[in-house]
Protein backbone atom coordinates (compact mmCIF):
# COMPACT_ATOMS: atom_id res chain seq x y z
CA UNK A 1 0.00 0.00 0.00
CA UNK A 2 2.81 2.43 0.90
CA UNK A 3 4.60 1.54 -2.34
CA UNK A 4 1.47 2.38 -4.37
CA UNK A 5 1.10 5.72 -2.57
CA UNK A 6 4.73 6.56 -3.27
CA UNK A 7 4.36 5.69 -6.95
CA UNK A 8 1.21 7.83 -7.18
CA UNK A 9 2.97 10.76 -5.50
CA UNK A 10 5.98 10.46 -7.83
CA UNK A 11 3.67 10.29 -10.89
CA UNK A 12 1.87 13.44 -9.79
CA UNK A 13 5.15 15.26 -9.27
CA UNK A 14 6.40 14.23 -12.70
CA UNK A 15 3.16 15.41 -14.32
CA UNK A 16 3.40 18.80 -12.65
CA UNK A 17 7.05 19.21 -13.67
CA UNK A 18 6.04 18.42 -17.25
CA UNK A 19 3.65 21.36 -17.27
CA UNK A 20 0.33 19.48 -17.11
CA UNK A 21 -1.15 22.09 -14.78
CA UNK A 22 -1.03 24.97 -17.22
CA UNK A 23 -4.81 25.21 -17.70
CA UNK A 24 -6.98 27.75 -15.88
CA UNK A 25 -7.48 27.08 -12.18
CA UNK A 26 -10.97 27.03 -10.75
CA UNK A 27 -11.36 27.55 -7.03
CA UNK A 28 -12.45 24.52 -5.05
CA UNK A 29 -16.16 23.77 -5.36
CA UNK A 30 -18.21 24.52 -2.25
CA UNK A 31 -15.37 26.42 -0.65
CA UNK A 32 -16.72 28.09 2.48
CA UNK A 33 -15.59 31.36 3.96
CA UNK A 34 -13.66 30.77 7.16
CA UNK A 35 -13.50 34.23 8.75
CA UNK A 36 -14.88 34.38 12.31
CA UNK A 37 -18.44 35.64 12.56
CA UNK A 38 -18.69 39.24 13.79
CA UNK A 39 -20.63 39.92 16.95
CA UNK A 40 -24.33 40.62 16.48
CA UNK A 41 -25.35 43.97 17.94
CA UNK A 42 -28.86 45.10 18.73
CA UNK A 43 -29.87 48.44 17.27
CA UNK A 44 -32.99 50.58 17.50
CA UNK A 45 -34.35 52.80 14.80
CA UNK A 46 -34.09 56.55 15.51
CA UNK A 47 -37.05 58.91 15.74
CA UNK A 48 -38.76 59.12 12.37
CA UNK A 49 -39.68 62.07 10.22
CA UNK A 50 -43.33 61.62 9.21
CA UNK A 51 -43.88 61.86 5.45
CA UNK A 52 -47.55 60.90 5.62
CA UNK A 53 -48.87 64.06 7.26
CA UNK A 54 -51.21 66.25 5.21
CA UNK A 55 -49.00 69.28 5.82
CA UNK A 56 -45.38 68.11 5.79
CA UNK A 57 -42.73 70.27 7.40
CA UNK A 58 -40.57 70.16 4.28
CA UNK A 59 -41.32 72.74 1.57
CA UNK A 60 -42.83 72.14 -1.82
CA UNK A 61 -40.20 72.17 -4.55
CA UNK A 62 -41.28 72.99 -8.06
CA UNK A 63 -39.71 70.74 -10.68
CA UNK A 64 -40.10 71.14 -14.40
CA UNK A 65 -41.45 67.77 -15.51
CA UNK A 66 -41.14 67.09 -19.21
CA UNK A 67 -44.11 66.47 -21.47
CA UNK A 68 -45.42 62.93 -21.33
CA UNK A 69 -43.52 60.55 -23.61
CA UNK A 70 -45.32 57.48 -24.90
CA UNK A 71 -42.83 54.64 -25.32
CA UNK A 72 -42.88 51.59 -27.55
CA UNK A 73 -41.51 48.12 -26.70
CA UNK A 74 -37.73 48.24 -26.27
CA UNK A 75 -36.91 46.21 -29.38
CA UNK A 76 -38.56 48.90 -31.52
CA UNK A 77 -35.75 51.32 -30.61
CA UNK A 78 -32.83 48.94 -31.09
CA UNK A 79 -33.87 47.01 -34.20
CA UNK A 80 -34.74 47.91 -37.77
CA UNK A 81 -37.63 46.66 -39.88
CA UNK A 82 -35.74 43.49 -40.76
CA UNK A 83 -35.47 42.48 -37.11
CA UNK A 84 -31.71 43.03 -36.83
CA UNK A 85 -29.88 45.30 -34.35
CA UNK A 86 -29.25 48.83 -35.60
CA UNK A 87 -25.66 49.50 -36.69
CA UNK A 88 -25.33 52.42 -34.24
CA UNK A 89 -26.56 52.86 -30.68
CA UNK A 90 -29.84 54.75 -31.18
CA UNK A 91 -30.24 56.73 -27.94
CA UNK A 92 -27.50 59.34 -28.03
CA UNK A 93 -28.95 62.15 -25.90
CA UNK A 94 -28.92 61.45 -22.14
CA UNK A 95 -32.43 62.63 -21.30
CA UNK A 96 -34.01 60.72 -24.18
CA UNK A 97 -32.00 57.62 -23.24
CA UNK A 98 -33.14 57.87 -19.61
CA UNK A 99 -36.80 58.30 -20.59
CA UNK A 100 -36.89 55.54 -23.21
CA UNK A 101 -35.06 52.89 -21.17
CA UNK A 102 -37.25 53.61 -18.15
CA UNK A 103 -40.46 53.87 -20.16
CA UNK A 104 -40.02 50.67 -22.18
CA UNK A 105 -38.84 48.90 -18.98
CA UNK A 106 -35.66 47.59 -20.56
CA UNK A 107 -34.63 44.26 -19.02
CA UNK A 108 -31.04 45.40 -18.46
CA UNK A 109 -28.68 48.17 -19.55
CA UNK A 110 -25.04 48.65 -18.56
CA UNK A 111 -22.17 50.95 -19.47
CA UNK A 112 -19.23 48.54 -19.45
CA UNK A 113 -15.86 49.19 -17.87
CA UNK A 114 -14.26 49.87 -21.28
CA UNK A 115 -16.94 52.46 -22.20
CA UNK A 116 -19.02 50.14 -24.38
CA UNK A 117 -22.78 49.79 -23.84
CA UNK A 118 -24.67 46.53 -23.35
CA UNK A 119 -28.44 46.19 -23.50
CA UNK A 120 -30.77 43.23 -23.00
CA UNK A 121 -34.39 43.27 -24.13
CA UNK A 122 -37.23 40.95 -25.10
CA UNK A 123 -37.85 40.12 -28.73
CA UNK A 124 -41.40 39.99 -30.13
CA UNK A 125 -43.03 36.59 -30.23
CA UNK A 126 -43.85 35.09 -33.61
CA UNK A 127 -47.51 34.56 -32.83
CA UNK A 128 -47.23 30.83 -32.20
CA UNK A 129 -49.68 31.07 -29.33
CA UNK A 130 -49.72 30.87 -25.56
CA UNK A 131 -46.92 28.29 -25.40
CA UNK A 132 -44.29 30.72 -26.66
CA UNK A 133 -42.03 32.89 -24.49
CA UNK A 134 -40.16 35.93 -25.84
CA UNK A 135 -36.45 35.38 -26.45
CA UNK A 136 -33.88 37.83 -25.05
CA UNK A 137 -31.34 39.67 -27.18
CA UNK A 138 -28.05 40.79 -25.62
CA UNK A 139 -26.37 43.46 -27.76
CA UNK A 140 -23.05 45.25 -27.26
CA UNK A 141 -22.14 48.60 -28.82
CA UNK A 142 -18.54 49.83 -28.74
CA UNK A 143 -17.47 53.05 -27.04
CA UNK A 144 -17.97 55.01 -30.27
CA UNK A 145 -21.58 53.77 -30.51
CA UNK A 146 -20.98 51.31 -33.34
CA UNK A 147 -22.64 47.90 -33.18
CA UNK A 148 -20.21 45.17 -32.03
CA UNK A 149 -22.24 41.95 -31.70
CA UNK A 150 -25.41 40.41 -30.33
CA UNK A 151 -26.55 37.03 -29.00
CA UNK A 152 -30.08 35.67 -28.70
CA UNK A 153 -31.01 33.54 -25.70
CA UNK A 154 -33.99 31.25 -26.25
CA UNK A 155 -35.88 31.32 -22.99
CA UNK A 156 -37.79 28.59 -21.27
CA UNK A 157 -41.31 27.97 -22.53
CA UNK A 158 -43.53 29.48 -19.87
CA UNK A 159 -46.45 30.66 -21.94
CA UNK A 160 -49.15 32.39 -19.91
CA UNK A 161 -47.00 32.12 -16.76
CA UNK A 162 -44.16 34.19 -18.27
CA UNK A 163 -45.05 37.45 -16.51
CA UNK A 164 -45.63 35.79 -13.13
CA UNK A 165 -42.37 33.78 -13.34
CA UNK A 166 -40.15 36.56 -14.68
CA UNK A 167 -38.22 38.47 -12.01
CA UNK A 168 -35.57 40.50 -13.84
CA UNK A 169 -33.14 40.59 -16.69
CA UNK A 170 -29.48 41.20 -15.95
CA UNK A 171 -26.09 42.08 -17.46
CA UNK A 172 -22.83 41.21 -15.71
CA UNK A 173 -19.81 43.24 -16.83
CA UNK A 174 -16.80 40.90 -16.86
CA UNK A 175 -14.71 42.90 -19.34
CA UNK A 176 -12.16 42.63 -20.82
CA UNK A 177 -12.93 38.91 -21.12
CA UNK A 178 -16.69 38.33 -20.98
CA UNK A 179 -20.10 39.96 -20.96
CA UNK A 180 -22.92 37.90 -19.45
CA UNK A 181 -26.66 38.41 -19.69
CA UNK A 182 -29.70 36.47 -18.69
CA UNK A 183 -33.00 36.14 -16.90
CA UNK A 184 -33.91 35.50 -13.29
CA UNK A 185 -37.01 33.35 -12.92
CA UNK A 186 -39.02 32.58 -9.84
CA UNK A 187 -37.47 29.09 -9.90
CA UNK A 188 -34.04 29.57 -11.42
CA UNK A 189 -31.62 31.56 -13.54
CA UNK A 190 -30.84 31.40 -17.26
CA UNK A 191 -27.44 32.82 -18.16
CA UNK A 192 -25.43 33.33 -21.35
CA UNK A 193 -21.80 34.49 -21.29
CA UNK A 194 -20.02 35.66 -24.46
CA UNK A 195 -16.51 36.89 -25.18
CA UNK A 196 -16.25 40.66 -25.02
CA UNK A 197 -14.41 40.75 -28.34
CA UNK A 198 -16.40 39.09 -31.11
CA UNK A 199 -19.29 37.79 -29.02
CA UNK A 200 -18.42 34.08 -29.26
CA UNK A 201 -20.44 32.12 -26.71
CA UNK A 202 -18.31 30.97 -23.79
CA UNK A 203 -20.97 29.34 -21.62
CA UNK A 204 -24.73 29.17 -21.22
CA UNK A 205 -26.84 27.26 -18.75
CA UNK A 206 -29.93 27.11 -16.62
CA UNK A 207 -29.09 27.22 -12.92
CA UNK A 208 -31.81 25.46 -10.92
CA UNK A 209 -31.60 27.83 -7.99
CA UNK A 210 -34.06 30.43 -6.78
CA UNK A 211 -32.36 33.82 -6.82
CA UNK A 212 -33.74 36.71 -4.84
CA UNK A 213 -30.70 38.68 -5.94
CA UNK A 214 -30.24 39.77 -9.54
CA UNK A 215 -26.98 38.13 -10.74
CA UNK A 216 -24.08 40.54 -11.20
CA UNK A 217 -20.31 40.64 -11.62
CA UNK A 218 -17.96 40.11 -8.70
CA UNK A 219 -14.36 40.39 -9.84
CA UNK A 220 -14.00 37.67 -12.47
CA UNK A 221 -17.00 35.71 -11.21
CA UNK A 222 -20.78 35.77 -11.37
CA UNK A 223 -22.45 36.57 -8.05
CA UNK A 224 -25.79 34.83 -7.47
CA UNK A 225 -27.83 33.77 -4.46
CA UNK A 226 -29.85 30.72 -3.53
CA UNK A 227 -32.16 29.98 -0.63
CA UNK A 228 -29.29 29.33 1.76
CA UNK A 229 -26.64 31.86 0.83
CA UNK A 230 -24.64 33.71 -1.81
CA UNK A 231 -21.99 32.32 -4.13
CA UNK A 232 -19.53 33.16 -6.87
CA UNK A 233 -19.45 30.94 -9.95
CA UNK A 234 -16.87 30.59 -12.72
CA UNK A 235 -18.43 32.15 -15.86
CA UNK A 236 -16.82 29.64 -18.26
CA UNK A 237 -18.37 26.46 -16.83
CA UNK A 238 -20.56 27.35 -13.84
CA UNK A 239 -18.31 25.79 -11.21
CA UNK A 240 -18.81 27.21 -7.73
CA UNK A 241 -15.76 29.16 -6.59
CA UNK A 242 -16.90 30.50 -3.22
CA UNK A 243 -19.98 30.22 -1.04
CA UNK A 244 -21.19 31.92 2.12
CA UNK A 245 -24.22 30.90 4.15
CA UNK A 246 -26.86 33.44 5.11
CA UNK A 247 -28.07 33.85 8.66
CA UNK A 248 -31.48 32.41 8.00
CA UNK A 249 -33.05 31.31 4.74
CA UNK A 250 -33.83 33.47 1.74
CA UNK A 251 -36.87 33.31 -0.47
CA UNK A 252 -39.90 35.42 -1.16
CA UNK A 253 -40.04 36.82 2.36
CA UNK A 254 -36.37 37.87 2.43
CA UNK A 255 -34.83 41.28 1.77
CA UNK A 256 -31.87 41.76 -0.59
CA UNK A 257 -30.06 44.97 -1.55
CA UNK A 258 -26.88 45.09 -3.61
CA UNK A 259 -24.33 47.89 -3.39
CA UNK A 260 -21.07 48.52 -5.20
CA UNK A 261 -19.04 46.49 -2.71
CA UNK A 262 -21.55 44.87 -0.34
CA UNK A 263 -24.69 42.72 -0.29
CA UNK A 264 -27.32 43.39 2.39
CA UNK A 265 -29.62 40.56 3.47
CA UNK A 266 -32.42 40.02 5.98
CA UNK A 267 -34.16 36.64 6.35
CA UNK A 268 -37.37 37.96 7.99
CA UNK A 269 -38.20 34.49 9.29
CA UNK A 270 -38.27 33.89 13.00
CA UNK A 271 -37.16 36.02 15.91
CA UNK A 272 -34.78 37.77 16.36
CA UNK A 273 -34.94 39.73 13.10
CA UNK A 274 -31.54 40.56 11.68
CA UNK A 275 -29.89 42.53 8.90
CA UNK A 276 -26.46 41.45 7.62
CA UNK A 277 -23.88 42.82 5.20
CA UNK A 278 -21.51 40.62 3.14
CA UNK A 279 -18.45 41.69 1.18
CA UNK A 280 -19.09 41.28 -2.58
CA UNK A 281 -15.53 40.16 -3.32
CA UNK A 282 -14.69 37.85 -0.41
CA UNK A 283 -18.27 36.99 0.70
CA UNK A 284 -17.14 37.50 4.29
CA UNK A 285 -19.78 38.73 6.71
CA UNK A 286 -19.03 42.35 7.58
CA UNK A 287 -21.61 42.83 10.29
CA UNK A 288 -24.99 41.68 11.58
CA UNK A 289 -27.40 43.77 13.60
CA UNK A 290 -30.49 42.64 15.47
CA UNK A 291 -33.62 44.73 14.84
CA UNK A 292 -37.06 44.88 16.43
CA UNK A 293 -39.28 44.53 13.36
CA UNK A 294 -39.19 42.48 10.17
CA UNK A 295 -37.98 44.09 6.97
CA UNK A 296 -40.20 44.67 3.95
CA UNK A 297 -39.55 41.69 1.60
CA UNK A 298 -37.82 42.35 -1.71
CA UNK A 299 -37.66 46.09 -1.09
CA UNK A 300 -34.86 48.56 -0.64
CA UNK A 301 -32.11 50.54 -2.34
CA UNK A 302 -28.43 51.34 -1.94
CA UNK A 303 -27.17 54.90 -2.44
CA UNK A 304 -24.48 54.88 -5.18
CA UNK A 305 -21.13 56.06 -3.94
CA UNK A 306 -21.80 56.19 -0.19
CA UNK A 307 -23.18 52.64 0.10
CA UNK A 308 -25.92 53.67 2.55
CA UNK A 309 -28.57 50.94 2.50
CA UNK A 310 -32.21 52.06 2.60
CA UNK A 311 -34.63 49.41 3.87
CA UNK A 312 -38.13 49.43 5.32
CA UNK A 313 -39.08 48.16 8.77
CA UNK A 314 -42.06 48.89 10.99
CA UNK A 315 -43.63 51.31 8.52
CA UNK A 316 -40.44 53.36 8.22
CA UNK A 317 -37.64 53.83 5.76
CA UNK A 318 -34.31 53.29 7.50
CA UNK A 319 -30.93 54.56 6.32
CA UNK A 320 -28.24 52.09 7.45
CA UNK A 321 -24.51 52.76 7.70
CA UNK A 322 -22.47 50.47 5.40
CA UNK A 323 -19.62 50.54 7.93
CA UNK A 324 -21.25 48.80 10.89
CA UNK A 325 -25.01 48.61 10.39
CA UNK A 326 -25.82 51.54 12.64
CA UNK A 327 -29.11 53.28 11.77
CA UNK A 328 -28.48 56.77 10.42
CA UNK A 329 -32.06 58.02 10.05
CA UNK A 330 -35.68 56.97 9.62
CA UNK A 331 -38.71 58.35 7.81
CA UNK A 332 -42.28 57.18 8.41
CA UNK A 333 -44.18 56.21 5.25
CA UNK A 334 -46.84 53.91 6.71
CA UNK A 335 -47.77 50.39 5.68
CA UNK A 336 -47.75 51.09 1.94
CA UNK A 337 -45.10 49.75 -0.42
CA UNK A 338 -43.95 53.16 -1.61
CA UNK A 339 -41.86 53.25 -4.83
CA UNK A 340 -38.27 54.07 -3.91
CA UNK A 341 -35.10 54.98 -5.80
CA UNK A 342 -31.68 56.32 -4.85
CA UNK A 343 -29.29 58.59 -6.74
CA UNK A 344 -25.78 59.53 -5.54
CA UNK A 345 -27.22 62.74 -4.03
CA UNK A 346 -30.72 61.86 -2.84
CA UNK A 347 -33.27 59.24 -1.90
CA UNK A 348 -36.62 59.69 -3.65
CA UNK A 349 -39.84 58.10 -2.43
CA UNK A 350 -43.33 58.32 -3.96
CA UNK A 351 -46.04 58.81 -1.34
CA UNK A 352 -49.55 58.13 -2.61
CA UNK A 353 -52.39 60.02 -0.96
CA UNK A 354 -56.15 59.36 -0.83
CA UNK A 355 -56.85 63.08 -1.11
CA UNK A 356 -54.72 65.46 -3.09
CA UNK A 357 -51.88 64.80 -5.55
CA UNK A 358 -49.25 62.18 -4.93
CA UNK A 359 -45.89 63.50 -3.74
CA UNK A 360 -42.30 62.63 -4.51
CA UNK A 361 -40.17 63.37 -1.46
CA UNK A 362 -36.44 64.01 -1.69
CA UNK A 363 -34.41 62.92 1.34
CA UNK A 364 -30.78 63.60 2.22
CA UNK A 365 -29.15 60.12 1.96
CA UNK A 366 -26.86 60.73 4.95
CA UNK A 367 -29.31 62.32 7.39
CA UNK A 368 -32.75 61.41 6.02
CA UNK A 369 -33.80 65.06 6.35
CA UNK A 370 -36.52 65.91 3.81
CA UNK A 371 -35.26 68.53 1.40
CA UNK A 372 -38.72 69.02 -0.02
CA UNK A 373 -41.41 67.42 -2.15
CA UNK A 374 -42.77 67.82 -5.64
CA UNK A 375 -46.15 66.95 -7.09
CA UNK A 376 -45.98 63.71 -9.09
CA UNK A 377 -47.45 63.79 -12.62
CA UNK A 378 -51.00 62.48 -12.77
CA UNK A 379 -51.05 58.70 -13.23
CA UNK A 380 -47.59 58.08 -11.76
CA UNK A 381 -47.20 54.46 -10.62
CA UNK A 382 -43.42 54.17 -10.32
CA UNK A 383 -40.31 56.33 -10.13
CA UNK A 384 -36.73 55.85 -11.28
CA UNK A 385 -33.40 57.60 -11.66
CA UNK A 386 -30.93 57.47 -14.52
CA UNK A 387 -28.11 59.71 -15.70
CA UNK A 388 -29.04 62.74 -13.63
CA UNK A 389 -32.79 62.56 -14.23
CA UNK A 390 -35.63 61.74 -11.86
CA UNK A 391 -38.23 59.69 -13.75
CA UNK A 392 -41.93 59.08 -13.21
CA UNK A 393 -43.88 56.48 -15.12
CA UNK A 394 -47.27 54.93 -15.69
CA UNK A 395 -48.11 52.29 -18.29
CA UNK A 396 -45.80 53.06 -21.28
CA UNK A 397 -45.76 56.77 -20.35
CA UNK A 398 -42.83 58.54 -18.75
CA UNK A 399 -41.95 62.02 -17.48
CA UNK A 400 -38.52 63.29 -16.44
CA UNK A 401 -36.94 66.19 -14.60
CA UNK A 402 -33.31 67.00 -13.73
CA UNK A 403 -32.65 65.47 -10.31
CA UNK A 404 -29.93 67.84 -9.11
CA UNK A 405 -30.32 70.35 -6.24
CA UNK A 406 -32.94 73.05 -6.70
Amino acid sequence: MRARAAVAWIGCAVALSAGCDRGPRVAKVNAETTAPEPETRRVRWPEAVDLTRPMPSSPRRERAWSSARKTRPCHAYFEGFEGKPKIAFPLVEARERAEVLFGCEVEAYEVLEDGARAVAYALPVSGAGLLESPSMRLSVYDEDGGFAWSKVMEREVRGVSFDSSFRAGFIADLTPHLVCGGTSWESGVQVLCAKREGGEEAWSARLPTWSGLTPSASGKSLLISDLLGVKQIYPYNGAERLHAKFKGSGGRSATYALGEDALYFGANRGIPFRLSAYDRETLEERWTVQIDDALEPDYGAVVPGSGVAVVKSGGRLIGVSPKDGSPLWSARIGDVRAPLVASPDAVFVLIRREEGPNRVFELDPKTGKPRGWTKAPDGTLRIGWREGHLLAGSVRTVWSTPSGPR
